[in-house]
């Protein structure tokens, strides 16, 4: 009887210490970002003015040029002019 619950209760703690690995195994594989819109709702009342509100659009090439600056900022900002990133503890430069 007491070796089953010596069992029962090594087994539970064994399965909630894995739960937070579990979790963070989730997170370092994110849903795919969307792009941002920004859309305003018709105005329903005559009396309320008209708000013109910019929607940005985004293309793939925009992305691009802010990700090579990202890096060249970056390489600038390192002592040694690499680009530096971790990864699973390890820097990749």
């Amino acid at each position: 009887m007491i070796a089953r619950l010596i069992v029962i209760l090594c087994v539970s703690l064994f399965l909630t210490s894995g739960l937070p690995l579990l979790v963070v195994g989730q997170l370092q594989h994110p849903l795919p970002l969307r792009q941002p819109t920004m859309q305003v709702p018709p105005a329903t009342t005559a009396s309320s003015p008209q708000v013109n509100v910019l929607t940005r659009e985004v293309s793939n090439a925009d992305i691009s040029a802010g990700i090579k600056s990202h890096i060249s900022y970056e390489r600038r900002r390192a002592a040694d002019r690499k680009f530096h990133i971790t990864y699973r503890g390890k820097n990749l430069a």
